[in-house]
């Protein structure tokens, strides 16, 4: 107990959370099973809440930026970019259908991302038109 009254003392950080698991299993023996739990507890949901954050920037960053590229791609390979546009539009569709798309905000960014794709796909195939 004394140890840990001269680490808070002295105000020296601890380095890790097995640091702090172990000190506390050491002092609170007959509870060392709860604490235990506690911790464990809340390092998996600070684990859980960096994954869910790291996806939910995946999903947003994807939803930003595939969409148009796919439109711009599309066109590229069917020569059409109305074509393109109903192709990407079709698999977003679907992938909404299945679940993947699970909030509005996301279903706007898919289309703001659309819409720029189409943008330079129709500038693309007006510039191909004037050089042939």
């Amino acid at each position: 107990m004394r140890m840990l009254f001269h680490l808070i003392a002295k105000r020296k950080p601890l380095g890790n959370i097995l640091e702090l698991q172990s000190m506390l299993g050491r002092f609170l023996y007959p509870m060392n099973k709860k604490v235990i739990f506690l911790i464990g507890y809340l390092k998996f949901s600070l684990f859980s809440l960096n994954e869910v954050f790291n996806q939910l920037v995946l999903k947003y960053l994807s939803a930003l930026f595939l969409p148009g590229f796919m439109v711009v791609f599309f066109t590229r390979v069917a020569y059409n970019h109305i074509l393109a546009l109903v192709l990407t539009v079709a698999l977003i569709a679907a992938s909404v259908y299945k679940g993947y798309t699970d909030s509005f905000l996301l279903i706007v960014v898919d289309a703001f991302s659309l819409t720029v794709g189409f943008y330079f796909a129709n500038r693309m195939m007006k510039r191909n038109k004037k050089q042939s």
